[in-house]
């Protein structure tokens, strides 16, 4: 296992710089919703990410932008060298990264132990693209995409509770106010 662990981290670096957009897929051009679009689910801790300091936007700024590179990689250009490749595995080990620090800093030090599961989800997904195994790279992926989102989702709740979701629930209500007050008076014109 620390052999497979070690070889995996190897091949992670490897791919992150030497083969940047190079595709690692054995099987080619292959796409599964559950792997690829999973990725989308990147969105969610973002928004749990906000708060009242406007800083926070960054946060959604940033898991917004690893949903969409995660997308783009491992469902829209799947199994073909694509610079989204190289850019979806840098912004995810250094979202993994962040998200470690900040558990250890804004939750506490047990709480990097979140990452576990995921990391190992990850790594059963690359052991699976060695073996050339396809069924068992869609499990492993999807849940890499999964247990990332999950344990980040619950990370940002727990340093910050919902208050993202009651600033989203407030900007879309000024939205459909303004955009139901501005169709008023676009009628009344007629």
């Amino acid at each position: 296992m620390a052999g497979g662990l070690r070889a995996n981290a190897r091949t992670h670096v490897h791919n992150m710089t030497a083969n940047f957009g190079r595709t690692c897929m054995p099987w080619g051009r292959k796409q599964s919703v559950w792997a690829g679009c999973s990725g989308g689910f990147f969105c969610v801790p973002g928004l749990f990410g906000l708060s009242a300091d406007p800083s926070s936007h960054w946060m959604l700024v940033a898991f917004v932008a690893q949903a969409v590179l995660s997308v783009m990689s491992d469902y829209v250009a799947t199994g073909r060298d694509s610079i989204w490749h190289g850019l979806d595995r840098w912004t995810a080990t250094c979202m993994t990264m962040f998200m470690v620090y900040f558990a250890h800093s804004a939750v506490s030090p047990w709480h990097c132990l979140l990452a576990v599961p995921p990391l190992m989800c990850l790594h059963g997904s690359k052991a699976a693209i060695a073996r050339a195994d396809w069924s068992a790279y869609v499990v492993w992926h999807t849940l890499w995409h999964v247990a990332a989102v999950s344990a980040s989702t619950y990370i940002m709740y727990l340093a910050n509770g919902d208050a993202g979701l009651v600033i989203m629930r407030e900007a879309a209500t000024a939205m459909y106010v303004y955009v139901r007050a501005a169709g008023q008076g676009a009628g009344a014109d007629l």
